[in-house]
Protein backbone atom coordinates (compact mmCIF):
# COMPACT_ATOMS: atom_id res chain seq x y z
CA UNK A 1 0.00 0.00 0.00
CA UNK A 2 1.26 3.37 -0.87
CA UNK A 3 1.52 5.22 2.40
CA UNK A 4 1.71 8.94 2.87
CA UNK A 5 4.16 10.46 5.35
CA UNK A 6 2.39 10.91 8.63
CA UNK A 7 1.46 14.12 10.35
CA UNK A 8 0.05 13.11 13.74
CA UNK A 9 -1.55 15.42 16.26
CA UNK A 10 1.10 16.38 18.79
CA UNK A 11 0.39 19.81 20.16
CA UNK A 12 -2.97 18.85 21.64
CA UNK A 13 -1.45 17.51 24.81
CA UNK A 14 1.38 20.03 25.23
CA UNK A 15 2.29 20.88 28.76
CA UNK A 16 3.48 24.40 27.79
CA UNK A 17 1.07 26.87 29.33
CA UNK A 18 0.19 30.24 27.85
CA UNK A 19 1.81 33.25 29.53
CA UNK A 20 -0.86 34.98 31.62
CA UNK A 21 0.68 38.38 30.96
CA UNK A 22 -0.38 38.40 27.33
CA UNK A 23 -3.97 39.51 26.87
CA UNK A 24 -6.26 37.07 24.98
CA UNK A 25 -3.40 34.80 23.85
CA UNK A 26 -4.61 31.88 25.97
CA UNK A 27 -8.12 32.22 24.56
CA UNK A 28 -6.81 32.38 21.00
CA UNK A 29 -4.67 29.29 21.53
CA UNK A 30 -7.53 27.38 23.17
CA UNK A 31 -9.96 28.20 20.37
CA UNK A 32 -7.44 27.39 17.62
CA UNK A 33 -6.54 24.12 19.32
CA UNK A 34 -10.23 23.17 19.54
CA UNK A 35 -10.68 23.63 15.78
CA UNK A 36 -7.50 21.68 15.13
CA UNK A 37 -8.71 18.77 17.27
CA UNK A 38 -11.96 18.45 15.31
CA UNK A 39 -10.16 18.68 11.96
CA UNK A 40 -11.20 22.21 10.94
CA UNK A 41 -7.70 23.25 9.93
CA UNK A 42 -8.68 26.30 7.90
CA UNK A 43 -10.51 27.65 10.94
CA UNK A 44 -7.37 27.08 13.02
CA UNK A 45 -5.34 29.03 10.48
CA UNK A 46 -7.94 31.80 10.28
CA UNK A 47 -7.98 32.34 14.06
CA UNK A 48 -4.19 32.54 14.27
CA UNK A 49 -4.09 34.76 11.18
CA UNK A 50 -6.47 37.28 12.77
CA UNK A 51 -4.43 37.28 15.98
CA UNK A 52 -1.13 37.81 14.18
CA UNK A 53 -2.47 40.74 12.17
CA UNK A 54 -2.70 42.69 15.44
CA UNK A 55 -0.25 40.98 17.81
CA UNK A 56 2.47 39.43 15.66
CA UNK A 57 5.22 40.78 17.87
CA UNK A 58 3.81 39.27 21.07
CA UNK A 59 5.84 36.59 22.80
CA UNK A 60 2.75 34.36 22.66
CA UNK A 61 3.45 33.76 18.97
CA UNK A 62 6.13 31.31 20.14
CA UNK A 63 3.50 28.71 21.03
CA UNK A 64 0.59 29.86 18.83
CA UNK A 65 2.44 29.81 15.49
CA UNK A 66 3.55 26.12 15.74
CA UNK A 67 -0.11 25.10 16.04
CA UNK A 68 -0.86 27.12 12.92
CA UNK A 69 2.05 25.41 11.15
CA UNK A 70 0.58 22.00 12.06
CA UNK A 71 -2.71 23.05 10.46
CA UNK A 72 -0.92 24.47 7.41
CA UNK A 73 0.81 21.13 6.82
CA UNK A 74 -2.48 19.28 7.25
CA UNK A 75 -3.97 21.44 4.50
CA UNK A 76 -1.00 20.87 2.20
CA UNK A 77 -0.04 24.56 2.08
CA UNK A 78 3.68 23.81 1.94
CA UNK A 79 4.82 27.21 0.61
CA UNK A 80 3.07 28.88 3.57
CA UNK A 81 4.77 26.44 5.92
CA UNK A 82 8.18 27.26 4.43
CA UNK A 83 7.70 30.98 5.07
CA UNK A 84 6.53 30.44 8.65
CA UNK A 85 9.33 27.93 9.26
CA UNK A 86 12.10 30.35 8.27
CA UNK A 87 10.63 33.27 10.21
CA UNK A 88 10.04 31.20 13.34
CA UNK A 89 13.61 29.86 13.47
CA UNK A 90 15.04 33.37 13.18
CA UNK A 91 12.84 34.69 15.97
CA UNK A 92 12.78 31.74 18.39
CA UNK A 93 16.00 29.74 17.84
CA UNK A 94 15.82 28.22 21.35
CA UNK A 95 12.10 27.41 21.41
CA UNK A 96 11.06 24.02 22.88
CA UNK A 97 8.99 23.55 19.72
CA UNK A 98 12.05 23.41 17.44
CA UNK A 99 12.34 19.56 17.44
CA UNK A 100 8.69 19.24 16.40
CA UNK A 101 9.18 21.79 13.63
CA UNK A 102 12.22 19.87 12.36
CA UNK A 103 9.93 16.84 12.20
CA UNK A 104 7.22 18.76 10.32
CA UNK A 105 9.83 20.11 7.91
CA UNK A 106 10.96 16.52 7.26
CA UNK A 107 7.38 15.60 6.41
CA UNK A 108 7.01 18.57 4.05
CA UNK A 109 10.34 17.89 2.33
CA UNK A 110 9.27 14.26 1.86
CA UNK A 111 5.96 15.35 0.34
CA UNK A 112 7.88 17.56 -2.08
CA UNK A 113 10.20 14.66 -2.98
CA UNK A 114 13.21 16.44 -1.46
CA UNK A 115 14.33 13.20 0.13
CA UNK A 116 17.81 14.16 1.28
CA UNK A 117 16.56 17.34 2.97
CA UNK A 118 13.78 15.30 4.55
CA UNK A 119 16.24 12.86 6.15
CA UNK A 120 18.50 15.66 7.36
CA UNK A 121 15.56 17.41 9.04
CA UNK A 122 14.34 14.17 10.62
CA UNK A 123 17.88 13.59 11.87
CA UNK A 124 17.95 17.00 13.58
CA UNK A 125 14.64 16.20 15.30
CA UNK A 126 16.15 12.97 16.69
CA UNK A 127 19.38 14.65 17.76
CA UNK A 128 17.49 17.03 20.03
CA UNK A 129 15.95 13.98 21.74
CA UNK A 130 12.77 15.50 23.12
CA UNK A 131 10.46 12.49 23.56
CA UNK A 132 9.94 8.86 22.60
CA UNK A 133 6.69 9.78 20.86
CA UNK A 134 8.42 12.23 18.54
CA UNK A 135 11.28 9.78 17.92
CA UNK A 136 8.76 7.09 16.97
CA UNK A 137 7.01 9.42 14.53
CA UNK A 138 10.32 10.35 12.92
CA UNK A 139 11.42 6.73 12.46
CA UNK A 140 8.01 5.69 11.16
CA UNK A 141 8.24 8.39 8.49
CA UNK A 142 11.82 7.41 7.62
CA UNK A 143 10.67 3.79 7.19
CA UNK A 144 7.83 4.87 4.92
CA UNK A 145 10.21 7.01 2.87
CA UNK A 146 12.70 4.13 2.48
CA UNK A 147 10.03 1.58 1.67
CA UNK A 148 8.11 3.70 -0.82
CA UNK A 149 10.42 6.17 -2.53
CA UNK A 150 14.09 5.18 -2.30
CA UNK A 151 16.00 2.65 -4.42
CA UNK A 152 18.85 0.56 -2.99
CA UNK A 153 21.35 2.88 -4.72
CA UNK A 154 19.77 6.00 -3.23
CA UNK A 155 19.66 4.35 0.19
CA UNK A 156 23.37 3.57 -0.08
CA UNK A 157 24.18 7.16 -1.06
CA UNK A 158 22.04 8.73 1.66
CA UNK A 159 23.51 6.46 4.36
CA UNK A 160 26.79 8.37 3.88
CA UNK A 161 25.29 11.80 4.68
CA UNK A 162 27.59 13.49 7.18
CA UNK A 163 26.21 13.77 10.71
CA UNK A 164 23.15 11.61 10.06
CA UNK A 165 21.63 10.24 13.27
CA UNK A 166 22.59 6.55 13.82
CA UNK A 167 18.95 5.47 14.17
CA UNK A 168 18.23 6.77 10.66
CA UNK A 169 21.41 5.10 9.40
CA UNK A 170 20.10 1.78 10.73
CA UNK A 171 16.83 2.12 8.83
CA UNK A 172 18.55 3.12 5.59
CA UNK A 173 20.98 0.20 5.68
CA UNK A 174 18.28 -2.32 6.60
CA UNK A 175 16.12 -1.31 3.63
CA UNK A 176 19.15 -1.36 1.35
CA UNK A 177 19.79 -4.97 2.40
CA UNK A 178 16.12 -5.85 1.92
CA UNK A 179 15.83 -4.25 -1.53
CA UNK A 180 19.08 -5.82 -2.77
CA UNK A 181 17.78 -9.23 -1.67
CA UNK A 182 14.43 -8.68 -3.39
CA UNK A 183 16.31 -7.88 -6.63
CA UNK A 184 18.19 -11.18 -6.35
CA UNK A 185 21.56 -9.54 -5.60
CA UNK A 186 22.14 -11.98 -2.75
CA UNK A 187 25.93 -11.65 -2.42
CA UNK A 188 25.75 -7.88 -2.28
CA UNK A 189 22.87 -8.03 0.17
CA UNK A 190 24.87 -10.31 2.48
CA UNK A 191 27.88 -8.01 2.28
CA UNK A 192 25.76 -5.04 3.33
CA UNK A 193 24.14 -7.17 6.06
CA UNK A 194 27.60 -7.95 7.47
CA UNK A 195 28.36 -4.25 7.58
CA UNK A 196 25.05 -3.69 9.32
CA UNK A 197 25.94 -6.16 12.08
CA UNK A 198 29.25 -4.39 12.69
CA UNK A 199 27.86 -0.87 12.73
CA UNK A 200 24.69 -1.53 14.68
CA UNK A 201 25.43 -4.41 17.03
CA UNK A 202 22.56 -3.51 19.39
CA UNK A 203 19.99 -2.61 16.74
CA UNK A 204 16.35 -3.60 17.00
CA UNK A 205 16.51 -4.50 13.30
CA UNK A 206 18.83 -7.47 13.83
CA UNK A 207 15.94 -9.92 13.74
CA UNK A 208 14.55 -8.34 10.58
CA UNK A 209 17.92 -8.55 8.85
CA UNK A 210 18.11 -12.27 9.70
CA UNK A 211 14.60 -12.80 8.37
CA UNK A 212 15.65 -11.44 4.97
CA UNK A 213 17.93 -14.46 4.55
CA UNK A 214 15.91 -17.02 6.52
CA UNK A 215 15.01 -20.19 4.65
CA UNK A 216 11.36 -20.23 3.69
CA UNK A 217 9.15 -23.01 4.91
CA UNK A 218 8.34 -25.47 2.19
CA UNK A 219 4.95 -24.65 0.73
CA UNK A 220 5.02 -26.80 -2.35
CA UNK A 221 5.54 -30.54 -2.64
CA UNK A 222 5.29 -33.01 -5.55
CA UNK A 223 1.52 -32.60 -5.41
CA UNK A 224 -0.33 -29.72 -3.87
CA UNK A 225 -3.52 -29.90 -1.81
CA UNK A 226 -5.64 -26.76 -1.92
CA UNK A 227 -8.75 -26.50 0.24
CA UNK A 228 -12.06 -25.01 -0.89
CA UNK A 229 -14.76 -24.00 1.60
CA UNK A 230 -18.21 -23.44 0.06
CA UNK A 231 -21.90 -24.09 0.88
CA UNK A 232 -22.88 -27.04 -1.29
CA UNK A 233 -26.09 -27.75 0.62
CA UNK A 234 -28.57 -25.50 2.36
CA UNK A 235 -29.99 -22.10 1.48
CA UNK A 236 -26.88 -20.75 -0.34
CA UNK A 237 -26.00 -23.92 -2.24
CA UNK A 238 -26.37 -22.18 -5.63
CA UNK A 239 -23.67 -19.65 -4.67
CA UNK A 240 -21.38 -22.43 -3.49
CA UNK A 241 -21.93 -24.39 -6.68
CA UNK A 242 -20.97 -21.41 -8.87
CA UNK A 243 -17.78 -20.74 -6.89
CA UNK A 244 -16.75 -24.42 -6.95
CA UNK A 245 -17.31 -24.69 -10.69
CA UNK A 246 -15.30 -21.53 -11.34
CA UNK A 247 -12.42 -22.77 -9.17
CA UNK A 248 -12.43 -26.25 -10.74
CA UNK A 249 -12.23 -24.76 -14.23
CA UNK A 250 -9.10 -22.77 -13.34
CA UNK A 251 -7.47 -25.76 -11.60
CA UNK A 252 -8.19 -28.01 -14.60
CA UNK A 253 -6.51 -25.46 -16.91
CA UNK A 254 -3.45 -25.39 -14.68
CA UNK A 255 -3.16 -29.19 -14.27
CA UNK A 256 -3.40 -29.68 -18.03
CA UNK A 257 -0.14 -27.80 -18.62
CA UNK A 258 1.85 -27.73 -15.37
CA UNK A 259 3.44 -29.71 -12.58
CA UNK A 260 3.21 -30.28 -9.69
CA UNK A 261 -0.47 -31.12 -10.00
CA UNK A 262 -3.10 -29.59 -7.73
CA UNK A 263 -5.54 -31.72 -5.77
CA UNK A 264 -8.63 -29.75 -4.81
CA UNK A 265 -10.10 -30.70 -1.42
CA UNK A 266 -13.70 -29.44 -1.34
CA UNK A 267 -15.48 -29.04 2.02
CA UNK A 268 -19.21 -28.28 2.36
CA UNK A 269 -19.78 -25.53 4.96
CA UNK A 270 -23.59 -25.87 4.59
CA UNK A 271 -23.72 -22.11 5.12
CA UNK A 272 -23.20 -22.73 8.83
CA UNK A 273 -20.56 -20.98 10.96
CA UNK A 274 -20.21 -24.06 13.16
CA UNK A 275 -19.69 -26.32 10.14
CA UNK A 276 -17.25 -23.79 8.68
CA UNK A 277 -15.13 -23.91 11.84
CA UNK A 278 -15.15 -27.71 11.79
CA UNK A 279 -14.22 -27.99 8.09
CA UNK A 280 -11.52 -25.32 8.34
CA UNK A 281 -9.78 -27.27 11.12
CA UNK A 282 -10.09 -30.49 9.09
CA UNK A 283 -8.44 -28.92 6.05
CA UNK A 284 -5.55 -27.66 8.17
CA UNK A 285 -4.98 -30.66 10.47
CA UNK A 286 -6.06 -33.64 8.38
CA UNK A 287 -5.27 -32.53 4.83
CA UNK A 288 -2.33 -30.26 5.71
CA UNK A 289 -3.41 -27.68 3.11
CA UNK A 290 -1.37 -24.50 2.83
CA UNK A 291 -3.99 -22.59 0.82
CA UNK A 292 -7.74 -22.32 1.42
CA UNK A 293 -10.08 -20.75 -1.14
CA UNK A 294 -13.28 -19.44 0.46
CA UNK A 295 -15.44 -19.37 2.46
CA UNK A 296 -18.12 -17.84 0.25
CA UNK A 297 -20.29 -16.03 2.84
CA UNK A 298 -18.95 -13.18 4.97
CA UNK A 299 -19.95 -14.60 8.42
CA UNK A 300 -18.33 -17.94 7.54
CA UNK A 301 -15.24 -16.20 6.16
CA UNK A 302 -14.91 -14.36 9.48
CA UNK A 303 -14.95 -17.68 11.35
CA UNK A 304 -12.33 -19.25 9.08
CA UNK A 305 -10.10 -16.17 9.23
CA UNK A 306 -10.26 -16.23 13.05
CA UNK A 307 -9.03 -19.84 13.03
CA UNK A 308 -6.22 -18.89 10.67
CA UNK A 309 -5.02 -16.35 13.22
CA UNK A 310 -3.73 -19.43 15.09
CA UNK A 311 -2.36 -20.94 11.85
CA UNK A 312 -0.27 -18.20 10.19
CA UNK A 313 1.34 -20.68 7.77
CA UNK A 314 -1.98 -21.25 5.96
CA UNK A 315 -3.24 -18.75 3.40
CA UNK A 316 -6.94 -17.98 2.95
CA UNK A 317 -8.41 -16.20 -0.07
CA UNK A 318 -12.14 -15.52 0.02
CA UNK A 319 -13.39 -14.85 -3.51
CA UNK A 320 -16.76 -13.40 -2.52
CA UNK A 321 -16.94 -12.16 1.11
CA UNK A 322 -17.86 -8.46 1.24
CA UNK A 323 -17.74 -7.55 4.96
CA UNK A 324 -15.03 -5.08 5.89
CA UNK A 325 -12.26 -6.23 8.21
CA UNK A 326 -12.12 -9.95 7.39
CA UNK A 327 -8.74 -9.74 5.64
CA UNK A 328 -7.55 -7.49 8.45
CA UNK A 329 -7.70 -10.45 10.85
CA UNK A 330 -4.36 -11.75 9.56
CA UNK A 331 -1.60 -11.08 7.07
CA UNK A 332 -2.38 -14.50 5.59
CA UNK A 333 -6.03 -13.60 4.82
CA UNK A 334 -7.20 -11.97 1.56
CA UNK A 335 -10.48 -10.82 -0.02
CA UNK A 336 -11.05 -10.57 -3.77
CA UNK A 337 -14.51 -9.02 -3.70
CA UNK A 338 -14.76 -5.26 -3.24
CA UNK A 339 -16.02 -4.28 0.24
CA UNK A 340 -18.18 -1.30 1.18
CA UNK A 341 -15.19 0.30 2.86
CA UNK A 342 -13.20 0.10 -0.37
CA UNK A 343 -16.09 1.70 -2.26
CA UNK A 344 -16.02 4.66 0.13
CA UNK A 345 -12.24 4.98 -0.07
CA UNK A 346 -12.20 4.61 -3.85
CA UNK A 347 -14.64 7.44 -4.63
CA UNK A 348 -12.80 9.72 -2.17
CA UNK A 349 -9.46 8.97 -3.83
CA UNK A 350 -10.87 9.54 -7.32
CA UNK A 351 -12.45 12.84 -6.28
CA UNK A 352 -9.19 14.15 -4.83
CA UNK A 353 -6.58 12.68 -7.17
CA UNK A 354 -8.46 12.84 -10.48
CA UNK A 355 -11.08 15.56 -10.06
CA UNK A 356 -8.89 17.77 -7.86
CA UNK A 357 -11.59 18.26 -5.21
CA UNK A 358 -10.30 19.02 -1.70
CA UNK A 359 -13.43 20.06 0.21
CA UNK A 360 -16.45 17.85 0.79
CA UNK A 361 -19.83 17.59 2.47
CA UNK A 362 -21.84 14.45 3.17
CA UNK A 363 -25.53 13.64 3.46
CA UNK A 364 -25.66 10.13 4.89
CA UNK A 365 -28.45 7.67 5.79
CA UNK A 366 -28.43 6.47 9.39
CA UNK A 367 -27.89 2.82 8.45
CA UNK A 368 -25.01 0.36 8.66
CA UNK A 369 -24.53 0.73 4.91
CA UNK A 370 -24.28 4.52 5.20
CA UNK A 371 -22.07 4.36 8.29
CA UNK A 372 -19.43 2.13 6.68
CA UNK A 373 -19.30 4.07 3.41
CA UNK A 374 -19.21 7.51 5.04
CA UNK A 375 -16.62 6.52 7.65
CA UNK A 376 -14.20 5.16 5.06
CA UNK A 377 -14.87 8.10 2.74
CA UNK A 378 -14.05 10.63 5.46
CA UNK A 379 -10.96 8.73 6.60
CA UNK A 380 -9.60 8.62 3.06
CA UNK A 381 -10.34 12.31 2.46
CA UNK A 382 -8.41 13.25 5.61
CA UNK A 383 -5.57 10.86 4.76
CA UNK A 384 -5.15 12.51 1.36
CA UNK A 385 -5.21 16.02 2.79
CA UNK A 386 -8.81 16.94 1.98
CA UNK A 387 -11.34 18.39 4.40
CA UNK A 388 -14.90 17.57 5.44
CA UNK A 389 -16.83 20.83 5.83
CA UNK A 390 -20.26 19.42 6.69
CA UNK A 391 -21.68 16.05 7.69
CA UNK A 392 -25.49 15.72 7.64
CA UNK A 393 -27.61 12.63 8.42
CA UNK A 394 -31.14 11.46 7.66
CA UNK A 395 -33.44 8.57 8.56
CA UNK A 396 -34.04 6.01 5.84
CA UNK A 397 -37.34 6.63 4.09
CA UNK A 398 -37.10 10.42 4.47
CA UNK A 399 -38.72 12.45 1.68
CA UNK A 400 -38.05 16.00 2.86
CA UNK A 401 -34.39 16.96 3.27
CA UNK A 402 -35.05 20.63 4.04
CA UNK A 403 -33.39 20.59 7.48
CA UNK A 404 -30.28 18.87 6.14
CA UNK A 405 -29.86 21.37 3.31
CA UNK A 406 -30.52 24.39 5.54
CA UNK A 407 -27.84 23.15 7.93
CA UNK A 408 -25.50 22.46 5.02
CA UNK A 409 -25.98 25.93 3.53
CA UNK A 410 -25.36 27.56 6.92
CA UNK A 411 -22.09 25.67 7.46
CA UNK A 412 -20.84 26.42 3.96
CA UNK A 413 -21.74 30.10 4.32
CA UNK A 414 -19.80 30.30 7.59
CA UNK A 415 -16.83 28.73 5.85
CA UNK A 416 -17.14 31.32 3.05
CA UNK A 417 -16.76 34.21 5.51
CA UNK A 418 -13.87 32.51 7.30
CA UNK A 419 -11.92 32.16 4.06
CA UNK A 420 -12.56 35.76 3.07
CA UNK A 421 -11.26 36.88 6.44
CA UNK A 422 -8.22 34.60 6.13
CA UNK A 423 -7.36 36.01 2.72
CA UNK A 424 -7.57 39.53 4.09
CA UNK A 425 -10.39 40.45 1.73
CA UNK A 426 -12.86 41.35 4.46
CA UNK A 427 -12.73 41.94 8.16
CA UNK A 428 -16.10 40.58 9.24
CA UNK A 429 -17.38 41.70 12.62
CA UNK A 430 -20.75 41.25 14.30
CA UNK A 431 -22.06 44.75 13.55
CA UNK A 432 -25.67 45.00 12.37
CA UNK A 433 -24.42 45.76 8.85
CA UNK A 434 -22.21 42.66 8.80
CA UNK A 435 -25.04 40.51 10.11
CA UNK A 436 -27.36 41.73 7.35
CA UNK A 437 -24.68 41.00 4.74
CA UNK A 438 -24.27 37.44 6.04
CA UNK A 439 -28.02 36.85 6.21
CA UNK A 440 -28.45 38.11 2.65
CA UNK A 441 -25.68 35.83 1.39
CA UNK A 442 -27.19 32.80 3.15
CA UNK A 443 -30.66 33.54 1.84
CA UNK A 444 -30.01 34.57 -1.75
CA UNK A 445 -26.67 33.17 -2.98
CA UNK A 446 -25.76 29.96 -4.75
CA UNK A 447 -23.21 28.32 -2.46
CA UNK A 448 -20.43 26.08 -3.78
CA UNK A 449 -18.78 23.00 -2.28
CA UNK A 450 -16.29 20.83 -4.16
CA UNK A 451 -18.00 17.47 -3.68
CA UNK A 452 -21.21 16.21 -2.03
CA UNK A 453 -21.05 12.50 -1.13
CA UNK A 454 -24.42 10.74 -0.79
CA UNK A 455 -23.86 7.07 0.18
CA UNK A 456 -27.51 6.11 -0.14
CA UNK A 457 -29.73 3.88 -2.22
CA UNK A 458 -31.06 4.92 -5.62
CA UNK A 459 -34.34 6.30 -4.23
CA UNK A 460 -32.45 8.59 -1.82
CA UNK A 461 -30.00 9.69 -4.50
CA UNK A 462 -32.85 10.75 -6.78
CA UNK A 463 -34.53 12.88 -4.10
CA UNK A 464 -31.34 14.47 -2.81
CA UNK A 465 -30.01 15.27 -6.30
CA UNK A 466 -33.11 17.29 -7.16
CA UNK A 467 -32.99 19.14 -3.83
CA UNK A 468 -29.34 20.08 -4.38
CA UNK A 469 -30.58 22.08 -7.35
CA UNK A 470 -33.58 23.48 -5.44
CA UNK A 471 -31.46 24.65 -2.50
CA UNK A 472 -28.94 26.36 -4.80
CA UNK A 473 -25.84 24.38 -4.01
CA UNK A 474 -23.24 24.05 -6.78
CA UNK A 475 -21.25 20.84 -6.39
CA UNK A 476 -20.01 17.58 -7.89
CA UNK A 477 -22.40 14.83 -6.82
CA UNK A 478 -20.61 11.71 -5.58
CA UNK A 479 -22.21 8.38 -4.77
CA UNK A 480 -21.73 4.68 -4.13
CA UNK A 481 -23.02 1.41 -5.56
CA UNK A 482 -26.58 2.24 -4.41
CA UNK A 483 -26.68 4.68 -7.34
CA UNK A 484 -25.93 1.87 -9.81
CA UNK A 485 -29.57 1.29 -10.66
CA UNK A 486 -31.51 2.09 -13.83
CA UNK A 487 -34.05 3.97 -11.69
CA UNK A 488 -31.37 6.54 -10.86
CA UNK A 489 -31.16 7.56 -14.51
CA UNK A 490 -34.86 7.23 -15.32
CA UNK A 491 -36.24 9.08 -12.28
CA UNK A 492 -33.24 11.28 -11.47
CA UNK A 493 -33.50 12.98 -14.86
CA UNK A 494 -31.19 15.95 -15.43
CA UNK A 495 -30.42 16.30 -11.72
CA UNK A 496 -28.16 13.23 -11.66
CA UNK A 497 -26.37 14.00 -14.91
CA UNK A 498 -22.57 14.08 -14.42
CA UNK A 499 -22.83 12.41 -11.00
CA UNK A 500 -19.90 10.07 -10.29
CA UNK A 501 -19.98 7.00 -8.05
CA UNK A 502 -17.96 3.93 -7.08
CA UNK A 503 -19.35 0.46 -7.57
CA UNK A 504 -18.38 -3.20 -7.64
CA UNK A 505 -16.64 -4.10 -10.86
CA UNK A 506 -18.72 -5.52 -13.67
CA UNK A 507 -17.86 -8.22 -16.16
CA UNK A 508 -17.06 -6.86 -19.59
CA UNK A 509 -19.09 -9.20 -21.78
CA UNK A 510 -17.20 -7.97 -24.87
CA UNK A 511 -13.82 -8.93 -23.38
CA UNK A 512 -12.30 -11.90 -25.31
CA UNK A 513 -11.19 -13.44 -21.99
CA UNK A 514 -14.77 -13.40 -20.68
CA UNK A 515 -16.08 -14.86 -23.94
CA UNK A 516 -13.53 -17.69 -23.75
CA UNK A 517 -14.30 -18.36 -20.07
CA UNK A 518 -18.06 -18.30 -20.66
CA UNK A 519 -17.84 -20.79 -23.52
CA UNK A 520 -15.55 -23.08 -21.58
CA UNK A 521 -17.83 -22.92 -18.52
CA UNK A 522 -20.95 -23.64 -20.56
CA UNK A 523 -19.26 -26.56 -22.35
CA UNK A 524 -18.12 -28.07 -19.07
CA UNK A 525 -21.24 -27.54 -16.94
CA UNK A 526 -24.05 -27.19 -19.53
CA UNK A 527 -25.11 -23.83 -18.13
CA UNK A 528 -24.04 -20.22 -18.45
CA UNK A 529 -21.95 -18.66 -15.69
CA UNK A 530 -23.34 -15.85 -13.56
CA UNK A 531 -21.53 -12.52 -13.83
CA UNK A 532 -20.19 -12.32 -10.26
CA UNK A 533 -19.67 -15.48 -8.21
CA UNK A 534 -18.28 -17.95 -10.78
CA UNK A 535 -15.82 -15.37 -12.21
CA UNK A 536 -14.59 -14.50 -8.69
CA UNK A 537 -14.01 -18.18 -7.89
CA UNK A 538 -12.19 -18.64 -11.19
CA UNK A 539 -10.00 -15.60 -10.58
CA UNK A 540 -9.13 -16.63 -7.02
CA UNK A 541 -7.86 -19.97 -8.28
CA UNK A 542 -6.04 -18.36 -11.24
CA UNK A 543 -4.29 -15.95 -8.89
CA UNK A 544 -3.09 -18.86 -6.73
CA UNK A 545 -1.83 -20.97 -9.62
CA UNK A 546 -0.07 -17.99 -11.23
CA UNK A 547 1.94 -17.54 -8.04
CA UNK A 548 2.69 -21.27 -7.79
CA UNK A 549 4.81 -20.92 -10.89
CA UNK A 550 6.89 -18.02 -9.56
CA UNK A 551 7.11 -18.57 -5.78
CA UNK A 552 9.66 -20.81 -4.09
CA UNK A 553 8.33 -20.91 -0.56
CA UNK A 554 5.66 -19.76 1.81
CA UNK A 555 6.93 -16.24 2.43
CA UNK A 556 7.44 -15.40 -1.28
CA UNK A 557 3.94 -16.73 -1.95
CA UNK A 558 2.38 -14.43 0.66
CA UNK A 559 4.50 -11.50 -0.49
CA UNK A 560 3.43 -12.20 -4.07
CA UNK A 561 -0.21 -11.97 -3.04
CA UNK A 562 0.39 -8.74 -1.15
CA UNK A 563 2.14 -7.26 -4.19
CA UNK A 564 -0.67 -8.22 -6.57
CA UNK A 565 -1.41 -5.17 -8.68
CA UNK A 566 -3.59 -4.85 -11.76
CA UNK A 567 -4.12 -8.62 -12.07
CA UNK A 568 -6.30 -9.02 -15.15
CA UNK A 569 -9.15 -11.17 -13.89
CA UNK A 570 -12.33 -12.31 -15.61
CA UNK A 571 -14.31 -10.54 -12.88
CA UNK A 572 -12.29 -7.33 -13.26
CA UNK A 573 -8.93 -5.93 -12.26
CA UNK A 574 -7.53 -7.15 -8.92
CA UNK A 575 -5.04 -5.29 -6.72
CA UNK A 576 -4.18 -6.52 -3.22
CA UNK A 577 -1.19 -4.23 -2.63
CA UNK A 578 -2.59 -2.55 0.48
CA UNK A 579 -2.22 -3.07 4.21
CA UNK A 580 -5.40 -5.15 4.57
CA UNK A 581 -5.10 -7.60 1.67
CA UNK A 582 -8.43 -6.47 0.18
CA UNK A 583 -9.05 -5.89 -3.51
CA UNK A 584 -9.00 -2.11 -4.00
CA UNK A 585 -10.12 -2.07 -7.65
CA UNK A 586 -13.66 -0.72 -7.46
CA UNK A 587 -14.99 0.80 -10.67
CA UNK A 588 -15.73 4.51 -11.04
CA UNK A 589 -18.86 5.25 -13.07
CA UNK A 590 -20.30 8.49 -14.42
CA UNK A 591 -23.88 9.27 -15.40
CA UNK A 592 -23.78 10.93 -18.80
CA UNK A 593 -26.56 11.33 -21.35
CA UNK A 594 -28.78 8.84 -19.47
CA UNK A 595 -26.08 6.16 -19.47
CA UNK A 596 -23.65 4.67 -16.98
CA UNK A 597 -20.13 5.14 -18.35
CA UNK A 598 -17.06 3.61 -16.72
CA UNK A 599 -14.43 6.32 -16.34
CA UNK A 600 -11.87 4.35 -14.31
Amino acid sequence: MARTLLVVVFLIGLAFSAPTSISNSSQVFSQAKHYYQIGQYDSTIAIVHRYLKKRNKDQATEYIVPLCMEAVVRRGKYSVFDRLYGTYFRRFPRSPFIPRLYYLNGVVRGKKKEHKKSLVSFSKALQLGVSKDLDSLVLLNVETLCKRDLTHGTLNRFSRISGLHPKIGEVLLYYEVKKLHELGQIAKAKSRADKYKKLYSKSLYHTKVKEVFAEDKGLFKKSIDIGLLAPLSGYNADLGKSVVQGVKLAIADYNAHNTPKIDLVIADTRGSMVETAKKTRELIKDYKVSVILGPVLSPNATVAASILMENPDVIMISPTATDDGIAGLGKNVFQLNVTLGILGMRIARYAIETLGITEFALITPMSEYGRILSTQFKDEVKRLGGEILADEYYDEGTHDFKSQFESLRKKLAERHWELLALDGILGIDETPKDKRMKESYLKDSTIAIGGLFVPGESSDAIKIASQVYFHRIRTQLLGSNGWHNSATILDGKRYVNNAIFSTNFEVDVQDPNWIRFSRQYETQYKEKPDHIVAPLGYDAARLVVSLLQSSKGFRPFVEGLRKTEQFNGISGTISLNNSDGVNSEAAIMKISNKKFIKVQ
